[in-house]
């Protein structure tokens, strides 16, 4: 219960220096062993330099960029309302990941998916650095601002492909494992596409759990979810988060590499888990 000023001044294990003190010592050891360019940032490293990454965001291209600059303009001229009115055929998904794995993606989608609108957007980010990722992903309306990227290009968040489980396959996954959440309707991305001029028709076959679409259609093929009840839970109680998700939640899958994991059901009837419509 105390502050952190208080603490600092608490006398430490050592029964001579203080709290306070004794972070000190530690951090300038720190700064003297890890100090530029010693040791870089991963978050330099480019997506997918040690392992096979692949992450989305979503772009606008186009003339929707040019209506983001008129917008971002009036906003910061203090301009009421502002208008930003951009075509939805303007929008397109992001996929950061190397070079040579994007084209890998690409072809497979291509193949196999040639009918549905995630890969239909594909838009590829090769050679983007993590520092580059984070960067866009909370740049969501009403967090702050897009963020520009090379191309042409401006960033609107990470929401774009929510599950991503068949660019894991084009990716050359063997086996997916997605972690979704129960009655999890997907409302933000639906909303953020609405802003955008998306057409509710299109919201519904891409969205909709009471219809076999893509998303429904994604689950589907996933070969394992792990169906966890985050939302029931306060953000902040970590220990329920935690035993939720390792003791309770259930692992939806036939496949039997996960025959020994615990609460490994064949089966189930759970919204937003199941590629059940209706449920």
């Amino acid at each position: 219960g105390q502050t952190w000023r208080q603490a600092a001044k608490k006398i430490g294990s050592n029964g001579i220096s203080t709290c306070g003190e004794e972070f000190l010592r530690i951090w300038s050891t720190h700064q003297k062993l890890f100090t530029w360019p010693i040791h870089k940032s991963r978050g330099d490293d480019p997506v997918g330099l040690h392992r096979p990454t692949v992450t989305a965001v979503s772009l606008i291209t186009g003339d929707a960029v040019e209506l983001w600059k008129d917008g971002l303009r009036q906003y910061r001229q203090a301009q009421i309302p502002v208008t930003f009115e951009p075509n939805f055929d303007d929008y397109r998904i992001g996929y950061f990941a190397k070079k040579t794995d994007l084209v890998r993606i690409k072809t497979a989608l291509d193949t196999y998916y040639t009918d549905r609108f995630r890969p239909q957007r594909f838009h590829p980010l090769g050679g983007y650095t993590w520092q580059d990722v984070l960067s866009t992903s909370p740049a969501e309306p009403g967090l702050s601002p897009g963020v520009p990227l090379a191309d042409d290009l401006v960033a609107l968040g990470g929401w774009a492909d929510p599950l991503r489980i068949n660019v894991a396959y084009g990716l050359g996954a063997k086996r997916v494992v997605s972690i979704l959440q129960r009655n999890d309707d997907h409302f933000f991305p639906v909303i953020v596409s609405f802003l955008l001029n998306a057409d509710e028709g299109l919201l519904f076959y891409l969205y909709s759990l009471d219809f076999f679409g893509e998303i429904m259609q994604e689950i589907a093929n996933a070969t394992a979810v792990w169906c966890t009840d985050w939302g029931a839970f306060d953000p902040y109680d970590g220990d329920s988060l935690f035993r939720d998700a390792y003791l309770y939640s259930p692992v939806i899958t036939t496949d039997p590499y996960f025959a020994n994991v615990t609460n490994q059901v064949d089966s189930a009837r759970i919204r937003a888990c199941s590629p059940i419509p209706g449920l």
